[in-house]
């Protein structure tokens, strides 16, 4: 098994209001428990990921704040953030795998970073995207004024 093969497609899942998709979801901040081959191949086909070899991925993953989106033994999501724990984060990789995108996996995934043990005193976290800016806006992120960069001011926004 490559750890991208769904158990079961996302949008399958959805129309089986008694599988309890979303409760079968867990987030894990432990980034020994990441899929790395998975991780690697599914990041290095997003437009953002093209060019990163092995190697970088796993040194940043290294480096960084993490959390993992986990269906029973199946790795579905990944987010990652740079930080000083103090004043800011940066994210730098988001990313719900294929087969899993458009059924809320994201959410959970994103107010999981958020919530990242590690990172509960940052109030400024920015990150950089060409098309979700509508999917970030969600958690009250701001569009800066190149339309690329965004930033949340959690004692702005609270």
């Amino acid at each position: 098994m490559t750890g991208l093969e769904p158990i079961a497609t996302a949008r399958q899942l959805v129309r089986e209001p008694y599988c309890g998709w979303m409760s079968k979801l867990n987030l894990n901040y432990d980034p020994c428990a990441i899929d790395a081959a998975a991780l690697c191949r599914v990041i290095q086909a997003e437009y953002w990921g093209k060019g990163l070899s092995e190697s970088q991925i796993l040194k940043s993953i290294q480096h960084s704040y993490c959390v993992s989106g986990w269906i029973e033994k199946n790795q579905i999501g990944f987010a990652r953030a740079v930080s000083d724990r103090s004043t800011c984060a940066h994210i730098k990789d988001f990313v719900v795998f294929p087969g899993y995108r458009k059924c809320g996996f994201g959410k959970r995934l994103m107010t999981g970073l958020l919530a990242h043990p590690s990172l509960s005193e940052v109030e400024s976290w920015y990150l950089g995207t060409r098309n979700a800016h509508s999917f970030y806006a969600r958690f009250g992120f701001k569009a800066s004024s190149n339309g690329i960069h965004m930033y949340l001011h959690i004692s702005e926004s609270g």
